[in-house]
């Protein structure tokens, strides 16, 4: 029974995925009952609750078995949609399990609309069996290297014997309270930041004025609201004229920033009037923001790296650092140019820049890019809760943990 999509406290959802005959069931067995089952009982889906403590703390852990067969691959996404972490499943004494990975990790991945969504999850890939060692057809290297292929953790278990299994799933957890800790309590921060530089007045260039000449006029940014809003935002918005300035404003700041607890009755009553689409949320902030990214016309500064030039809009980059934000306040000519003085690699400083365009970084970058990166985040003086250090982080534990290719 699949629960929904909203994220409880102290609950992690684990799903199963993998070829018939694998034990994908009898892993979740022997964690959640210590029970093994000779028999091969195909499921089209099955469900356990366990609830264990780690680092102090109480997780109840659902795990989800999806069926094996493909023709019930459509019930596979919902299950990948609602957890918080993925098992891969193969069986060591089988080449055709192993090679059926892929295709499963490819319709997951491509049932996500939103990819960063999908890259955050924890994944594993997981050789059960190992107690058919005369029977090994996937050496323990070549499951890793698969693994390493889609970035996933690795482990060889056996559902039968329990060896590795109870290791397999602490660290499943770890690895999604690793995540949340690093990465999730982060995420609201650039909705944050654009409320902050709503506020701000100095790269605004119109203003919002009430029909009602004692409320004091909005300055707002219309690079920003062309892509949250539209095109016709200056229509809609004269829509709004006749109403309170307070209301307006949390209206708007809404709209810069798509925090949820900004949305009220009355935002919902202003949308409706003016006909202004709500968008809430931080992907539909980050969609938006990568459409600016990709807009060349409007880009109106360079930023020149190796004899090579980033173009870039002004106020996004004061929006994300203060040196910046400094360093457009003070040049005097009108070159519309400036120089990088990170010394950072030109592929490094442009993944620097799509992160103040869409917050993220991808995945794949080397541990040298890392580094790079850390070092022109203390220079450009970034929010201190930007999510930049908290990815950075994340990627590098992955990747540390992945050369050291450790079984348990």
């Amino acid at each position: 029974m699949l629960t929904d999509n909203k994220e409880e406290e102290g609950q992690i959802i684990i799903g199963i995925f993998g070829a018939g005959a694998t034990g994908r069931e009898n892993i979740a067995l022997r964690f959640n009952q210590d029970f093994f089952s000779e028999v091969y009982d195909p499921v089209i889906e099955d469900t356990f609750r366990k609830t264990i403590e780690i680092q102090g703390e109480q997780v109840t852990i659902q795990t989800i078995v999806t069926a094996g067969q493909e023709e019930y691959e459509s019930f596979w996404p919902p299950i990948a949609h609602i957890s918080n972490c993925l098992f891969f499943v193969y069986a060591i004494n089988s080449e055709t399990s192993f090679k059926d990975i892929p295709s499963r990790y490819s319709i997951l991945q491509k049932s996500f609309d939103n990819q960063e969504k999908f890259d955050l999850i924890p994944k594993f890939l997981i050789g059960n069996k190992i107690d058919l060692e005369n029977e090994r057809e996937i050496s323990f290297q070549k499951g890793q290297d698969l693994a390493n292929k889609y970035q996933m953790n690795f482990f060889e278990v056996s559902a039968k014997t329990g060896q590795n299994v109870q290791e397999l799933f602490e660290n499943a957890v770890l690895e999604v309270l690793k995540t949340r800790n690093y990465l999730f309590k982060f995420l609201q921060t650039f909705q944050q930041e654009m409320i902050q530089f709503f506020e701000r007045k100095e790269f605004s260039d119109f203003s919002f004025d009430f029909q009602d000449t004692n409320q004091e006029s909005i300055p707002l940014h219309s690079l920003i609201l062309k892509y949250r809003i539209g095109k016709d935002y200056q229509q809609k918005l004269e829509k709004l004229k006749n109403k309170e300035r307070k209301d307006v404003i949390v209206f708007l700041q809404l709209i810069y920033s798509g925090l949820d607890k900004l949305k009220s009755i009355k935002t919902r009553e202003l949308s409706h009037e003016s006909g202004i689409k709500i968008k809430i949320g931080r992907e539909k902030l980050i969609e938006d923001m990568k459409k600016l990214y990709s807009e060349e016309e409007t880009k109106d500064f360079s930023i020149i790296v190796q004899n090579k030039e980033i173009k870039v809009h002004k106020i996004i980059l004061a929006l994300r650092s203060e040196v910046y934000r400094e360093m457009f306040n003070q040049v005097k000519d009108n070159s519309g140019k400036v120089k990088d003085y990170t010394n950072s690699k030109f592929k490094t400083f442009k993944t620097l820049i799509q992160f103040f365009y869409t917050d993220t970084i991808k995945e794949s970058i080397s541990l040298e890019t890392i580094q790079e990166l850390k070092e022109a985040e203390d220079f450009y003086q970034l929010h201190p809760k930007s999510s930049l250090s908290a990815q950075l982080e994340y990627f590098e534990s992955k990747k540390n943990k992945n050369k050291k290719c450790s079984i348990f």
